[in-house]
C-alpha cells in the first residue's frame, strides 16, 4: 500500500506602557500586551500589508486609553502573534499578519480576513469604511470597523468588532451590521475540518476528484476548519491557519471550504488544484487563531509500499510534548494515480479520475520531546 503521513498537532499558548502619540522605532512587543499603530498613511493600492510593514519607521504608537483617537492614516493593531492591519484599499478585505521568528529572522505571512453579508448575493465588506477604537488597555483591543460593501448599488456598511487580547495567538470577531459569515482566504493544498470526535475531513488539493469548483460542506461535530501553510520562502517551518465558531456552526450551509483551481504558492512551485477560503456563519463570536510556533505540524510525502501490518516511523520528531493527531492517508497500490503539478488550466484529465484511498487517525501521547511516530497500515 502506499501512505502519506500527516502528524496535527499540539496546541499551544504561552507591559508595554504607550508613549505618547510620537514617531517612535519600531521595537518587539514585550509579550501579554498589545498596541495600536497609527501607520499615518492611507494605503489605497491592492494588497498594501508588504509596503505598510516597509514604512514601520514612519508608524506613531497610539496611546494606551486613547478611545477617542482619530488616526491621520490607517491603523495596525498588534499583539505578540499576529497584526490586523485595517487598510483602506477597496479591493481586497483586510490583512491578519502572522509573525514568525525564525533564524532567517523576523518574517510575516498575511492572510486575508472576509466579513460577508450574504443574502443570496454575496456582499464582501472591503477596506475600511469606518473604524473606532472602543477599548484600549495593555492588554486588550476592541475595535468596530466597517468594510465597505458595493454589490447592493450603493455602500453598505459590512461591519464587525475585533478584539485582540495580548498573549493569545487569536482575533476575536463578533457580527454589529449586515454580515452573517466570516471568512479567510488562505488558499494551499490541505485544509481540514477538524471533528470533536475522530475522524478529521481532509481536503487535499492532490487527492481530490476534480469536478470543477466547489465548496466541501463540514460533516456533523465540526469544530473548527485548519489551513495547513507549508514552509515558504521567507520561514523555514510551517504553520496553521484556525477558523472556529460558536458550537452549532457545523450545520449551516455557510461553514465550507473552497475548491478551487487557481494558483498558490507551495514550497515554491504552482501547485492546482488547491483548497481554496474557508468560511464559517457568523451568528456569534468567531476566532481566527494564526498558530505560527514552529513545528506544530509536519507532513510527509511517503510514497512507500507498505504490506498490511507493516509500519511506517516518520521522520519528523515531535517538538513538544502532549497529545497528537496523526492522519495517514493510504491507497491501495492499483487505485494509485501519481498527481502532478499543474502550473497552467486547464486541470488535466486524471484529475477526475477518483484517488480510492482513505484516511486513517490515530491520537499519540507524546512524553518527551524528540519521539518519532509510528503509523501501522490497515
Amino acid at each position: 500500500m502506499r501512505q502519506s503521513g500527516i502528524a496535527i498537532f499540539g496546541l499551544f499558548s504561552i507591559l508595554f506602557l504607550a508613549s505618547p502619540s510620537a514617531r517612535a522605532e519600531y521595537t518587539p512587543l514585550p509579550a501579554g500586551t498589545v498596541r495600536i499603530w497609527d501607520t499615518n498613511k492611507t494605503y489605497t493600492q491592492k494588497g498594501p500589508t508588504p509596503d505598510a510593514l516597509a514604512d514601520k519607521a514612519s508608524w506613531t504608537l497610539v496611546p494606551h486609553g486613547q478611545t477617542g483617537y482619530t488616526p491621520n492614516g490607517d491603523l495596525m493593531l498588534e499583539n505578540d502573534f499576529y497584526f490586523l492591519f485595517c487598510f483602506t484599499n477597496k479591493e481586497d478585505s483586510i490583512d491578519l499578519i502572522t509573525k514568525m521568528v525564525d533564524k532567517k529572522g523576523d518574517n510575516t505571512n498575511s492572510n486575508e480576513i472576509y466579513k460577508v453579508h450574504d443574502t443570496g448575493i454575496r456582499n464582501f465588506g472591503h477596506g475600511t469604511m469606518s473604524v473606532s477604537i472602543t477599548k484600549y488597555t495593555t492588554k486588550e483591543i476592541i475595535i468596530q470597523h466597517a468594510g465597505e460593501g458595493m454589490r447592493t448599488g450603493s455602500p453598505l456598511p459590512i461591519t464587525t468588532t475585533y478584539r485582540v487580547l495580548g498573549g493569545k495567538p487569536w482575533l476575536e470577531v463578533k457580527p454589529v451590521q449586515y454580515v452573517n459569515q466570516q471568512g479567510m482566504h488562505g488558499k494551499s493544498r490541505i485544509c481540514a475540518f477538524l471533528n470533536s470526535g475522530s475522524n478529521e475531513r481532509i481536503l487535499d488539493g492532490k487527492r481530490e476528484t476534480w469536478t470543477g469548483e466547489r465548496n466541501i460542506q463540514a460533516q456533523a461535530d465540526t469544530i473548527g476548519i485548519i489551513n495547513f501553510r507549508r514552509r515558504f520562502r521567507t520561514s523555514n517551518y510551517d504553520f496553521m491557519w484556525f477558523l472556529t465558531a460558536m458550537p452549532g456552526f457545523e450545520t449551516s450551509s455557510l461553514t465550507y471550504m473552497g475548491f478551487h483551481a487557481d494558483r498558490f504558492w507551495e514550497d515554491d512551485t504552482h501547485d492546482r488544484p488547491s483548497c481554496g477560503a474557508q468560511y464559517v456563519r457568523m451568528t456569534d463570536k468567531v476566532a481566527i487563531g494564526t498558530l505560527g510556533r514552529k513545528d506544530v505540524w509536519e507532513r510527509e510525502d511517503v510514497l512507500q509500499l507498505i504490506a498490511a501490518g507493516g509500519t511506517y516511523t516518520s521522520t519528523f520528531k515531535a517538538p513538544y510534548p502532549g497529545k497528537w493527531r496523526l492522519i495517514g492517508f493510504v491507497v491501495e497500490e492499483d487505485n494509485y494515480v501519481p498527481r502532478p503539478r499543474v502550473p497552467e488550466l486547464p486541470i488535466p484529465p486524471e484529475f477526475s479520475i477518483p484517488i480510492n484511498g482513505s484516511y486513517h487517525y490515530s491520537t499519540v501521547d507524546i512524553t518527551n520531546p524528540g519521539q518519532k511516530f509510528t503509523f501501522t497500515s490497515p
